[in-house]
């Protein structure tokens, strides 16, 4: 269990972005006092500013007074993780701490008895990940994919195996969620990145190479 009073004061108050699925942000303050909006959406970094800027002026913030910014590494597509990581580049210069972590990572650590997580990939992919952080990108025209799962499989959310869950589930295999977990753990999990100091690389589906390559290039 890790104990909140032991962190410094220059590491709060934190605020927490997700970008790679409905844009959830959380502000932490001291005291268990926090807030989390989730706004349902992704890739619209319009709301997510606004959303950000109405959080910190009701507590009452500037920007400028976040010591510590934690985000979401994917695994997600460009348009949606550079949202919050363009943010954290910016914040940077004002001197913010920045850690990170993968969506498929904590499951592992909270779960008993999860052994997969699954998700969509970039059109026709589907991304698996095991314990040790082993990862892999596969076809959905393979169905060789199906055979490394194991009866109870996880993912985040409804939205993130729409194009996955039909063969899954024919599989036999039983689709677990969790986005209520994680809003429920949010706070924790931050805390425990926090004390890990983890930065993680950004997980693209899509290589920076493959998403701006242009034809004939």
């Amino acid at each position: 269990m890790i104990l909140k009073d032991s962190f410094k004061k220059e590491q709060l108050p934190f605020l927490f972005l997700d970008t790679a699925y409905d844009s959830t942000h959380a502000l932490y303050l001291a005291d268990d006092q926090y807030q989390i909006q989730n706004l349902g959406v992704i890739q619209s970094s319009d709301l997510i500013h606004h959303s950000l800027y109405q959080q910190l002026k009701e507590f009452d913030l500037k920007l400028s007074q976040v010591k510590t910014l934690i985000t979401i590494a994917g695994p997600g597509f460009y348009t949606g993780l550079r949202v919050a990581e363009g943010l954290a580049q910016t914040l940077s210069h004002l001197g913010l701490t920045h850690y990170s972590f993968y969506h498929h990572q904590w499951p592992f650590d909270l779960i008993a008895d999860c052994q997969a997580w699954v998700c969509n990939g970039f059109k026709g992919q589907i991304f698996i990940a095991g314990k040790n952080n082993q990862t892999q990108l596969y076809s959905l025209k393979d169905q060789s994919w199906l055979e490394q799962l194991p009866q109870n499989v996880y993912s985040y959310s409804e939205d993130s195996v729409k194009t996955i869950e039909d063969p899954i589930r024919k599989a036999g295999k039983t689709i677990h969620f969790t986005s209520q977990l994680f809003n429920e753990k949010l706070i924790e999990l931050c805390f425990q990145v926090i004390q890990k100091q983890r930065r993680e690389e950004i997980f693209y589906f899509r290589s920076i190479q493959n998403e701006f390559k242009t034809n004939g290039a």
